[in-house]
C-alpha cells in the first residue's frame, strides 16, 4: 500500500454552514471547533455555521475557517478509518497550512495562529492595495504572461487565475478576451492574492513563520511555489513565505503527487480541487469529504 494523498482547498471554497453536520454528529469535530474558538479568543464557529456570508468571506475569517473545517473533518476521518495511511499532503494556497498540519509538520495551535495572522495581513494589504482575481479558461500561462498579466494560480489544464489592481479589471478582461479567452469568471475574493500587491503582507508574515517550530513530519509535502516535494525545514518556511505573493503552481503539485502513484487522492473540506483533478484524467481514485454522507463512499473505496 503506497498510502493516501490528502489535498486541501483554499480560500474561495468556503460556504456558510460547512462542516455543521460533522459538528453535530461527532464530538471529535466539535472539540476541534471549540479549541479553535479558545485559541482565537472569538467565536469563529458561529461565523462558520451562521454567517452571514459577507462576514465569512472576509479574508481574516475565511482563511482560519477553512483551516479549522478541514482539520475537524480530517480528525473524524482518521478516527473512523484508522487504516488510512497518509503518505503525501498538499494544499492550494491557504490549504497548504492544512497540509502542513495534516503531515505533522506544524501542530494545530501554531498552524491556526499562523493562518489567522496571515488572513489579517492579507486583508490589510488588500484594503491598502485594492485588487481582484479572475479565473481564465482557454489560455495558457505562457500566453497570459507574455501579455504582461500576472498569473496568480496555475490550477489545471485550461484554467489559470490572474490577479490585477482593481482599477485595471476592465483593461485586463478586455486584453484576455482579445487573446482568445473562452470564459472569464471573477473570483469571490477581496484582493489580488499571490501577486506583488501582497508583498507587504509577505514581509510582515516572514519573521513569524521563521519563529514557528516545524517538525520533520510523517508525510511527504508538495508546496505551491515550486510544485514539488520540499523536505527541509528552512526550505519549507521560505516556500510558505514566498507563497503569499508568488504564483501557486497547483497543477505541478498534483502532477508531482500523481507521479508517486498514491492509492487515492482525498480532498478534505469544501470541495474545490477534485473537479480540477478529474479534468487531468488521473486513473487514481479521486475522493472528497465535505459532508458526513461522503464518508460512506470513502469507506467503500478504502475497504475494498
Amino acid at each position: 500500500m503506497r498510502g493516501s494523498a490528502l489535498i486541501f482547498p483554499g480560500q474561495g471554497a468556503q460556504t456558510v454552514g460547512m462542516a455543521k453536520d460533522f459538528y453535530d454528529s461527532y464530538l471529535l469535530a466539535r472539540e476541534v471547533f471549540e479549541e479553535a474558538d479558545e485559541i482565537l479568543q472569538r467565536s469563529l464557529s458561529r461565523i462558520v455555521f451562521t454567517g452571514p456570508a459577507e462576514l465569512l468571506d472576509s479574508t481574516k475569517n475565511s482563511q482560519p475557517a477553512l483551516f479549522v473545517v478541514s482539520m475537524a473533518i480530517l480528525k473524524v476521518l482518521q478516527k473512523e478509518l484508522p487504516e488510512i495511511k497518509v503518505s503525501f499532503c498538499g494544499g492550494l494556497s491557504l490549504g497548504e497550512y492544512s497540509a502542513l498540519c495534516a503531515a505533522g509538520i506544524i501542530n494545530f495551535k501554531e498552524a491556526l495562529e499562523l493562518v489567522s495572522i496571515r488572513g489579517a495581513l492579507m486583508e490589510k494589504a488588500a484594503e491598502k492595495y485594492p485588487g481582484g482575481m479572475t479565473a481564465v479558461f482557454g489560455l495558457t500561462e505562457e500566453v497570459i504572461k507574455e501579455a504582461g498579466i500576472w498569473v496568480a494560480n496555475n490550477n489545471s489544464p485550461g484554467q489559470v487565475v490572474v490577479a490585477y489592481p482593481k482599477k485595471e479589471l476592465e483593461k485586463v478582461h478586455q486584453r484576455l478576451q482579445e487573446l482568445g479567452a473562452k470564459r472569464l469568471i471573477p473570483l469571490r475574493v477581496s484582493g489580488a492574492f499571490h501577486s506583488p500587491l501582497m508583498r507587504e503582507a509577505e514581509e510582515a508574515l516572514a519573521p513569524i513563520i521563521h519563529a514557528t517550530s516545524f517538525q520533520k513530519g510523517s508525510a511527504k509535502l508538495v508546496m505551491n511555489c515550486n510544485g514539488g516535494f520540499v523536505d527541509e525545514t528552512e526550505d519549507r518556511k521560505e516556500m510558505l513565505i514566498r507563497q503569499v505573493s508568488s504564483t501557486t503552481r497547483w497543477i505541478d503539485c498534483v502532477e508531482t503527487l500523481n507521479s508517486k502513484e498514491p492509492d487515492h487522492f482525498i480532498e478534505i473540506g469544501p470541495t474545490q480541487l477534485t473537479a480540477m483533478l478529474r479534468k487531468m484524467g488521473f486513473s487514481i481514485p479521486l475522493l472528497s469529504v465535505s459532508k458526513v454522507a461522503d464518508l460512506e463512499g470513502v469507506y467503500e473505496t478504502i475497504r475494498k
